[in-house]
């Protein structure tokens, strides 16, 4: 049994810490999922459905998430956007320090 979960996005828009955290979430009442689901993003407008484009790796969730709680509780703000609503990364003139071959740079890593 494939087991697939959608999440509601605006314009397509993938919240990769959003997305990625979901990917690694338990069943409800925790039971491991029987396999790895599938992840989609259900756009609210006009009801298209696409794969989650993943571009923040596995291996980086932890420290992201531990940098942006403590980010939160003690500032600056980091570049959000990035994970948040890439569209506006795409006119952003910095935008190749952000992301290296469709993913989140080091560099921007760093900064979280």
């Amino acid at each position: 049994m494939e087991i697939k979960i959608g999440l509601l996005v605006s314009q397509m828009e993938q919240d990769q810490l959003r997305f990625t955290l979901l990917g690694r979430c338990n069943s409800p009442g925790k039971q491991p999922w029987q396999n790895t689901p599938t992840i989609f993003a259900l756009d609210r407008e006009s009801g298209e459905a696409n794969h989650f484009d993943q571009t923040l790796s596995d291996g980086d969730l932890e420290r992201v998430v531990q940098s942006l709680s403590n980010l939160a509780k003690n500032g600056p703000h980091p570049p959000l956007n990035a994970l948040r609503q890439p569209s506006i990364c795409k006119k952003c003139g910095y935008q190749q320090l952000c992301y290296k071959k469709n993913y989140i740079s080091p560099h921007t890593l760093s900064t979280l």
